[in-house]
């Protein structure tokens, strides 16, 4: 269900527009059930500059709608299994430490129908999904566009999950490209430092590529996992440094809630302990003109892991 966090007029605004928008499909598309539309995407305004985005997570299937050419080449249609569940826990305990939650956008139909994380062009094969697609992106934007209104800039972490190395946490940046404005400002410390995201998991035991120990310079990010198409849009190269984007693939092991039911909240625990110290240790500080505008504000993170509030599996 899309849930908003805001003010009751505000409210009762957004779910009159909502329902007309769903009208809107349901009319051009008179095939897709009313009801299911209610589920494909999962949002919540935040009252902190932290947005957390989840691509992968969901299982959903829109009635009516194609398939992609799953098994193909190129075309990757798995479930990064429970990083919806992750994406929920780490809001719960970023507002545990902070006081304040952060912002969230989950995409949550099936990657067999949709893959967020690819331009529309290779999205999807059934044009019906479109507004769907859409319907994901463009409330990650509205929420960038909030957040840097409110306080000046935002860092995205795109949450994602990886079988290839079952315990290891993969940082996607494109070797810095979406980070460049936190690196303009404050250097490599701000990536990969023992206050950074990357230095605290590291030292609390989780295996981190690249290897936070290695000089800056020598720490080049794995093809596979080095940022895909939302830390590339939403990241510093498309928006003057204001928003910062991390791709986080964690290992399947890490995820794991068959074998270990505690998983997800330990890792959401270490995620949120290792946002909360980036967050006080980079402060509010004005990147250089010609954009003038602030940076890493009061520590605007944007969070590529969307939360979906559904009972646990």
């Amino acid at each position: 269900m899309v849930r908003l966090s805001t003010s009751p007029l505000r409210w009762r605004c957004a779910g009159v527009v909502r329902r007309a928008l769903i009208t809107i499909v349901w009319l051009a598309y008179p095939h897709i059930s009313h009801a299911a539309n209610e589920d494909f995407v999962t949002f919540e305004r935040g009252s902190l500059p932290i947005i957390i985005t989840a691509p992968h997570g969901g299982e959903e299937l829109i009635p009516g709608v194609g398939l992609r050419g799953c098994g193909t080449s190129g075309v990757n249609c798995n479930t990064d299994l429970h990083t919806d569940l992750l994406a929920d826990a780490l809001r719960d305990a970023v507002a545990a430490i902070m006081g304040q939650a952060p912002y969230v956008v989950m995409g949550n139909v099936d990657r067999s129908q949709i893959d967020y994380n690819r331009p529309a062009s290779l999205a999807y094969d059934d044009p019906l999904a479109a507004p769907f697609y859409d319907a994901y992106h463009n409330q990650i934007q509205a929420y960038v566009d909030e957040a840097t209104a409110r306080w000046g800039a935002a860092l995205l972490l795109d949450l994602h999950g990886q079988s290839s190395a079952p315990t290891t946490i993969f940082r996607g940046t494109q070797n810095g490209a979406t980070v460049a404005g936190l690196l303009a400002l404050y250097g490599p410390d701000a990536i990969t430092g023992p206050n950074s995201i990357f230095g605290q998991l590291a030292d609390a035991g989780y295996t981190v590529k690249p290897d936070v120990n290695l000089p800056w310079e020598s720490q080049i990010e794995d093809p596979e996992y080095a940022g895909g198409f939302t830390v590339q849009t939403y990241g510093a190269g498309n928006t003057d440094g204001r928003i910062n984007a991390i791709q986080i693939e964690f290992g399947i092991d890490l995820r794991d809630i068959t074998g270990n039911p505690a998983a997800i909240d330990d890792l959401a625990a270490s995620m949120a302990g290792a946002t909360a110290t980036q967050y006080t240790s980079f402060p509010v500080t004005a990147i250089p003109e010609p954009s003038a505008v602030l940076l890493f504000g009061s520590g605007l993170i944007l969070l590529s892991v969307v939360r979906r509030r559904r009972p646990r599996r």
